[in-house]
Parts: C-alpha cells; structure tokens; sequence
C-alpha cells in the first residue's frame, strides 16, 4: 500500500493520493504537469485489503470492463488546488491598513490633547506664581531694590540741581547757582562737574560782591562832595 504523501520530484510538493498507487505507477503532478513513476521506497509490497459486499448465490461475480478489455489503468489524477481569492485578501488588508491608521490616528491625536492640556496648566501655574511674586515684591521689597530705587532718585536730583545751578549761573543768580551746586555736591560729593559749577558760581559771586562794594564806595563819595550822581 502506498504511503498517505510523497512528494512531488519536480515541484516538491506534498501529494495526497486518494487511492492506491502500486511501485512503478506512472502519476502526473497536478501543480507541475511532470509526470514520474511511483518509487519503491514510497510503496508497499501488498495492496490494501478491499471488502467486498457478500454476494447471494444467484448473482455471478462480474468482471470489471477494464480487466475484460485489457487496458490498463489510467493514472490517478490529484485534484487541483482552489484557486486563491485575491480581491478578497486584498480588501482584508485594506480594512486592515485603516482600522490601524484610524487607531494610530485616535492615539496620537489624545496624545497631542494630553500635552496641551498639561502645557497649558503649566503654564497657568507659571503665571499665577509670578503674579504671587510680584504681589508680595510690591509689598515686602528687597534691600537690593530698595538700594535702587534710592540710587536712582539720588541720580534724578543730581541731574535736577545741575540743570538748575547752570541756569541761574548764566542768569546771573549766583546765589541760587551756589546753592543748587551745593546740594549736587552733597548727592555725589566726587562728581567733578559739580565742583567747577559751584567754583565758577562762587568766583562769580565774588565777584559780584565786590562790584557792588566798588559802586557804594564810589556813591558815598559823591554824596560827601555833592557831585551830581
């Protein structure tokens, strides 16, 4: 008896006989079209036991047409492989390649919500942080802001009584100049320009002081003489 499968010489391909094949058979692949004969190896030495129904005495045995006519036995023909579907893998795998991007899609989208909303919370944290901050810097400043607001008003009113030294020096308020000289000097006593104002302011003055001095000096006298003035 033939074994259940052997394979093809050509092809290679596993072939299932339905019925037995002796050693020696002629058999077509029916993947290659080759045709080869049953090999020893793969056949066994009897053939399968057939049971034959029980017979009445009346009936005489038959003979079958092929043994009466002396043909031999046509070879075996395998059935043929049912011919594979490809449209319908092939809207398989379409279904397929879009429920995945439909999934990838939903992923990254919840993806980018749960970024932006932690970002924004974020940030949202940030800013009332800082507002926190800023209120309580209003409230409670540093002793370095403190220092700088300081720094800067000493700045303002140093520029403040140059402005007003050089104005009433060139109007001939020499006084005031002195004065206004003065107070710059004491914000930034080291300032040099300060210094030359109140030196010209002073010199100025002086000056004036003396003039003054020389005119009633010389209206006294013409008092004295009774020189017409």
């Amino acid at each position: 008896m033939s074994r259940t499968s052997f394979p093809c010489p050509a092809c290679k391909v596993l072939l299932k006989p339905r019925k037995y094949v002796p050693a020696g058979k002629r058999l077509v692949c029916p993947y290659c079209d080759s045709r080869f004969s049953m090999p020893v190896e793969l056949a066994w030495s009897q053939p399968p036991a057939i049971r034959k129904p029980a017979q009445s005495a009346a009936e005489p045995e038959t003979e079958h047409p092929a043994q009466a006519s002396g043909t031999t036995e046509s070879p075996p023909v395998f059935p043929s492989p049912a011919p594979t579907d490809i449209s319908g893998l092939y809207r398989r795998f379409a279904l397929i390649l879009v429920a995945a991007i439909l999934i990838l899609s939903a992923g990254f989208g919840t993806a980018l919500y749960i970024v932006a909303k932690d970002r924004f919370a974020l940030r949202s944290a940030l800013a009332a942080k800082n507002s926190v901050a800023n209120v309580e810097h209003a409230e409670h400043p540093s002793p370095q802001a403190v220092n700088k607001t300081e720094e800067e008003k000493r700045h303002g009113d140093f520029r403040q009584k140059m402005i007003e030294g050089g104005v009433a020096l060139g109007n001939h308020r020499f006084e005031e100049a002195v004065k206004d000289y003065e107070a710059a000097l004491q914000l930034f006593p080291e300032d040099v320009e300060a210094a030359k104002g109140l030196s010209a302011a002073r010199t100025s003055l002086e000056a004036q002081a003396r003039s003054q001095k020389d005119e009633e000096k010389r209206h006294g006298r013409r008092t004295l003489c009774g020189c017409p003035q």
